[in-house]
């Protein structure tokens, strides 16, 4: 079985949130926020991207 997740990584805190689980959250022991050490995917992501988030020039709005 494939899972498809889309994870938003906290740079400062080094932690991590995961969407994508089907299961209900409630039966999910520690849903939301977690340390990056509990994933190694949520590490790469910010191995690979942290360190240059401060480069990453941001779109003008008007």
């Amino acid at each position: 079985m494939q899972r498809e997740f889309v994870y938003t990584v906290d740079c400062e805190d080094k932690t991590f949130d995961r969407k994508g689980e089907k299961r209900e959250p409630m039966i999910i022991k520690g849903v939301g926020w977690k340390p990056l050490t509990d994933d190694p995917s949520a590490k790469e992501v910010y191995s690979k991207y942290c360190p240059h988030i401060d480069k990453i020039k941001l779109l003008d709005s008007n």
